[in-house]
């Protein structure tokens, strides 16, 4: 009887650790599953060559000008232009729409952001990354945006293009009432595009701006 008392208490201890054991593996699976699903970004490239020939064509002085504004006004009364960052000029190419549909338009923009504008958050979710040719990288035109969000470019040819900006958030602008920067206010940094043509040596004003509804206390 002892021994037999002995022996089926060691079949139970064995049974509870293997039973704790797979328990733990199977949790410490799952968690690294799930972390690598949240962290691995999608690696995505256009399939259309790039056609440097034209894109520095484009890029050819002309007779045309463009000025405009980026902004992005927080109903919590914060603000973010291109201030400290760039407005970049974009050659309409098949690479640069291929381009513009993997980077921009497969990305959900905030409520309140016009049609005509594509956003792209610093962090998208889900995280993806869209590997470009370098050549098209610096294949543009840029400028510095002025504290308010504003820039100007001179002597472009006649054509199709994107502009591209940079959204910052500017701390110095805040409302004065209520006084609150968040952390929030950081996650809708980013960049925005917008499409264009121009023609004929004109003037064209490029309206970037947006009003995006946030929280107001975002510690």
């Amino acid at each position: 009887m002892p021994v037999f008392g002995l022996a089926r208490r060691g079949r139970m201890g064995c049974g509870a650790t293997l039973s704790r054991v797979t328990t733990t593996a199977f949790a410490l699976l799952v968690v690294s599953f799930l972390e690598g699903c949240a962290s691995t970004p999608v690696t995505i490239a256009p399939k259309a060559s790039f056609n440097a020939a034209m894109a520095r064509q484009r890029l050819e002085p002309g007779i045309n000008e463009i000025a405009g504004k980026v902004l992005l006004r927080l109903s919590s009364g914060g603000a973010m232009t291109c201030g400290g960052g760039v407005a970049r000029l974009i050659p309409v190419t098949p690479y640069a729409e291929e381009w513009s549909e993997l980077t921009y338009y497969q990305q959900p923009s905030p409520k309140g952001t016009p049609p005509e504008l594509a956003y792209l958050p610093k962090s998208p979710k889900p995280p993806k990354e869209v590997q470009v040719n370098p050549v098209f990288l610096a294949t543009t035109r840029q400028v510095v945006c002025d504290r308010d969000g504003q820039f100007r470019m001179d002597q472009i040819a006649d054509g199709d293009y994107f502009l591209e900006a940079d959204l910052v958030w500017q701390q110095d602008i805040y409302d004065e009432i209520h006084f609150f920067y968040g952390r929030n206010y950081f996650s809708k940094e980013g960049k925005v595009l917008k499409r264009f043509h121009i023609q004929g040596g004109k003037t064209l004003f490029l309206d970037l701006q947006s009003n995006v509804t946030n929280q107001r206390f975002n510690f």
